[in-house]
């Protein structure tokens, strides 16, 4: 096995390689450099863009086929919680007199 870095930011998603923050369930599409100094660069690009961003240049494992193993640290979100959420905001919408 070998190591790379990729970059986690303070709610735990992974920065994706369209600069996106994804919850790194597809490592595919996370970004990870081979060279700490590269990963930094991508994290000061996606800080420059949003300043309130704060992340951080993790080291990680790599499998066999060579994709980085992550540690998943947002519980995933089901259609069923968005149909939950969606119904709790209209009926918070509705006010009785």
């Amino acid at each position: 096995m070998s190591q790379r870095f990729v970059i986690r930011n303070q709610d735990g998603y992974y920065l994706s390689k369209s600069k996106e923050w994804v919850d790194g369930r597809n490592p595919v599409i996370v970004v990870s450099a081979l060279h700490y100094d590269q990963a930094l660069n991508e994290l000061i690009e996606a800080n420059s863009k949003d300043i309130w961003v704060r992340g951080v240049v993790l080291e990680v494992d790599t499998n066999a086929k060579g994709r980085v193993q992550l540690e998943i640290l947002v519980p995933e979100i089901t259609e069923q919680d968005l149909l939950l959420t969606s119904e709790e905001s209209m009926s918070e919408g509705i006010t009785s007199d």
